[in-house]
Formats: structure tokens, C-alpha cells, sequence
């Protein structure tokens, strides 16, 4: 968005206002500080600043701010501004300016204004641009859209993240655990594969000592069922068959004889 300012003999001075050429009308409807707050910046159009040498000037060169002279003198500045931008140099080609561009009237003190054609003198004039003032229930409106708009976005990507990032740390852990018990197999494996291999190779032995600790108690029993079936047979061919009659009851008889 540069500001065009003209410069010579008769020019409107700089105090009065100057030309800015606008992108896009847009620009300057919504004044800087909505476009800022909006888009946080991203919106509001670079700006620059030009000077235009008028030559030949105007004659008289002096003519006061309030006069109707000064009005006509703007709007030819602007009619040859835009020829200069589309046309000049004659001998390169022409430049048109782009769609929806155009050259408007920004002055120090009032309201900006666009130059049409009057269709009945087929005469350039201005017409007034009103800005918007912000003013009314919209301006609530977009001021909260630009504080809740953000916090909802926000919140939808964090809770977006943490979730992807929870459901990539369960994969993990899972894949960690079947790692571990992979190698906990693989090392239980070669383990039971050492000990089978240690068994086959090894002899068991026993010891001499255990062998007639073993033969001692085996005599030992036989001796005492020996001693046992003598005693029930001297008592049973003793006494008789009424006397003893089971050898439990035997046993006890022959040990209160005794």
C-alpha cells in the first residue's frame, strides 16, 4: 500500500492529504488497528511511500485548500498518476493496473474518498468512503470469535497430540514387554539346553556308606518279621486256637506271659 506523494509547482500540499494506492478497497474500509487485532498482523498490507515530481506544474501555484480549484486539481493528479504508472515510459509496454486496484484520496482531516466517473457529465468525482467505527454488536462478536476461536483450537490440538502420544507410548510398552519376554524365553531356553546336556554327560554314584546303612535296615526288618512269625507259631501249637485267636491278640497274650 504505497502513499503517493506528488511534488512541484501548485500541488496540493501535504498538510491537505495525499494518494494511496490500494490493493484493494477493503483496506480501506476496515481501518488498521480492527486489521491488526483480527489477523494478529497477518492481514494488514505492507506500506511504503512514494514521491511523484509534477512537471510542468500548476498555475497560479498558490490556491487555498477550500477552494473548488483545489478539488479538480486532485482529481487530474490522480488521472495522470495513474497514466504515469500504466503508461510510462511511451516506449515500454503498457502496465495495467491490476483488478480491484486503484488510486483513492486519503486527506489529513475527513473521510477518504475513490474517484468514479460521473455518468451524466462523464467527468471524474469523488465519492466518500465510509469507514467502518467498529461500533455495535458485531465488534462483541468478532472479539470474542478472536479470543475463543484460538482456545478452542488449541485445546482440539493438545488433546489431539496427547492422545497420539499416549496410544505411542502404550505401543511402545507393549513392544518393550514381548522384547523382554523374548529374551527371557531365549535365555531360559539355553539354560534348561545346559543343564539336559550336564545330565546326560554326568553319572550318578552312590556312596558306600548309604549301600550298608541301607543293608543294615533291611536285615534289621527282616529279623523282626522272623521273630515275630516264630513267636505267633510256638504260641498258637502252645495254647491252642482258643487262646489265640488273632495275632494282635496273640502278641498281647505272649507279652503278659512273658
Amino acid at each position: 500500500m504505497p502513499r503517493l506523494r506528488p511534488t512541484g509547482p501548485g500541488v496540493p500540499p501535504r498538510s491537505l492529504g495525499s494518494f494511496v494506492w490500494l490493493s484493494s478497497i477493503r483496506f480501506l474500509v476496515l481501518p488498521d488497528y480492527f486489521l491488526e487485532v483480527v489477523s494478529y498482523g497477518m492481514m494488514n498490507p505492507q506500506k511504503g511511500a512514494a514521491s511523484v515530481a509534477l512537471r510542468p506544474g500548476f498555475c497560479p501555484t498558490v490556491v487555498k485548500d477550500s477552494d473548488p480549484e483545489m478539488n479538480k486539481r486532485i482529481i487530474q493528479l490522480q488521472k495522470k498518476i495513474s497514466d504515469a504508472i500504466q503508461y510510462f515510459p511511451a516506449d515500454k509496454p503498457s502496465r495495467p493496473i491490476p483488478f480491484l486496484s486503484q488510486i483513492v484520496w486519503v486527506p489529513v482531516k475527513g473521510s477518504p474518498a475513490v474517484f468514479v466517473l460521473d455518468p451524466s457529465s462523464n467527468q471524474l468525482g469523488f465519492a466518500v468512503v465510509a469507514q467502518w467505527s467498529g461500533m455495535g454488536a458485531s465488534t462483541l462478536l468478532i472479539v470474542i470469535l478472536t479470543a475463543v476461536v484460538p482456545c478452542v483450537l488449541t485445546s482440539v490440538f493438545l488433546r489431539v497430540f496427547a492422545t497420539s502420544y499416549w496410544s505411542y507410548l502404550e505401543d511402545l510398552r507393549k513392544l518393550k514387554i514381548q522384547q523382554e519376554n523374548t529374551s527371557v524365553d531365549i535365555y531360559e531356553q539355553a539354560q534348561i539346553a545346559k543343564l539336559e546336556e550336564h545330565d546326560q554327560q554326568d553319572t550318578f554314584e552312590i556312596h558306600e556308606d548309604v549301600i550298608r546303612c541301607a543293608a543294615a535296615s533291611l536285615t534289621l526288618r527282616c529279623s523282626q518279621e522272623f521273630c515275630q512269625n516264630e513267636m505267633g507259631t510256638i504260641l498258637l501249637g502252645t495254647f491252642g486256637s482258643d487262646v489265640v485267636g488273632l495275632d494282635g491278640a496273640a502278641r498281647s497274650t505272649s507279652s503278659t506271659f512273658v
